[in-house]
């Protein structure tokens, strides 16, 4: 889980998945924090690293799971009330709200085994850009879900595989 947060999506993979061995990363110490205490609450055990995307030291995954800040940075001003208590480098997107998805897109092949797999969640209009980059960087089979409200929401694509 690249950018765990709170630690929401590694936990409920470890619940879920009792024989994976899951690991969450963070950029921030203080997500972290929250994120162990998070995990110590629900007794579960995730190896949590603090790491810019991936851990220095990190195996291949199976999967690499993402829901990386994707807002686009001219519109976080106007974020609902609840939202805008979210420190912000963790909503922050850059000008298009994918510069940390690019590099995570484009980072992830050397981590991923072969037969490995890409989850990412989306802002609102990013579905088909990100899905026509991540086909130009060689990944396969590409799909997108519609969350509840039908926004194309997540994109998962397969290892790209080497010539």
């Amino acid at each position: 889980d690249v950018g765990t947060g709170s630690g929401v999506i590694a936990i409920t993979l470890t619940l879920e998945f009792p024989r994976a061995a899951v690991w969450a990363t963070d950029v921030s110490l203080e997500a972290l924090s929250l994120a162990r205490e998070n995990g110590t609450r629900h007794s579960v055990e995730v190896n949590f690293h603090q790491a810019n995307l991936f851990p220095a030291r990190a195996n291949r995954f199976d999967w690499i799971v993402a829901n990386l800040p994707y807002i686009v940075s001219e519109e976080l001003a106007g974020l609902q009330r609840e939202v805008q208590h979210d420190p912000p480098a963790a909503l922050d997107g850059g000008p298009d709200g994918l510069c940390h998805i690019r590099r995570l897109i484009e980072s992830a092949p050397e981590h991923l085994t072969p037969s490995g797999s890409l989850a990412l969640e989306l802002g609102q209009g990013q579905a088909e850009v990100v899905a026509s980059e991540l086909i130009a960087l060689g990944y396969e089979e590409v799909r997108t879900w519609k969350d509840y409200r039908g926004i194309e929401r997540f994109t998962i694509a397969s290892t790209p595989q080497k010539d």
